[in-house]
């Protein structure tokens, strides 16, 4: 059975997959002892980071140690860095069968 730290995870992830998150029922999962490195791992296996990223700016940004805040950014700027390269790519393909 999961834990109470792991079902605040993973009613987190499910919250910011919603696509009309309720900001104060996000809120409310974060229990005082929530294992960030655990809940930002799950977020990454599922490809959501980007998404709980962009929640957690629309709340309380004292929620987060300043260590995982900056983890947040660092992600946030290479999944933006990359985002940006694969634009570049497929305009240069797109120039190919032009």
């Amino acid at each position: 059975m999961a834990s109470a730290t792991e079902q605040a995870e993973w009613a987190t992830l499910v919250d910011c997959a919603s696509p009309n998150p309720n900001v104060l029922q996000v809120r409310g999962t974060f229990p005082p002892a929530l294992n960030w490195p655990s809940l930002l791992e799950r977020a990454q296996e599922h490809g959501m980071l980007p998404l709980l990223t962009q929640r957690l700016q629309a709340m309380d940004v004292s929620l987060a140690l300043e260590a995982i805040r900056n983890s947040l950014r660092e992600s946030q700027r290479a999944q933006t860095a990359l985002t940006l390269r694969l634009t570049a790519e497929l305009f240069r393909v797109l120039e190919r069968f032009a």
